[in-house]
């Protein structure tokens, strides 16, 4: 994992993205992003996938490749598309009311989730 901390900078850095705000939407200690970036050690293999997903990189790319040297275009997809989200806002009330029904603690966790993403939504 030799490009590891210098591409989760890169990519952070490319899109924008304050250090506190990846851990908030992937559920994560911000001193953890912080260790990650410098290189002082590195996440779990689920994290690392969910940060592939997050920065639309392969995880391959993302612990193999120097993305900055590779003169790979960072196009910024760090947040999905609104047509992506929106019919999934227009259900969401009913979907949480549903899931704090069912699920108390989960549908909160949800709620908190929604709400940083909304943060990250307004950053940019």
């Amino acid at each position: 994992m030799k490009f590891l901390a210098n591409n989760l900078y890169f990519l952070r850095r490319s899109r924008q993205i304050q250090q506190a705000q990846i851990p908030a939407v992937l559920g994560f200690p911000q001193s953890s992003w912080s260790n990650w970036e410098n290189g002082k050690n590195n996440p779990d293999i689920d994290t690392l996938i969910s940060i592939s997903n997050f920065f639309e990189v392969s995880l391959d790319d993302l612990v193999k490749t120097d993305l900055q040297a590779s003169g790979q275009v960072i196009v910024d997809k760090s947040l999905p598309k609104k047509s992506k989200i929106k019919p999934l806002l227009e259900r969401y009330p009913e979907l949480l009311s549903n899931l704090q029904k069912t699920n108390p603690e989960l549908g909160q966790l949800l709620a908190e989730m929604c709400e940083s993403i909304d943060q990250l939504r307004n950053a940019r």
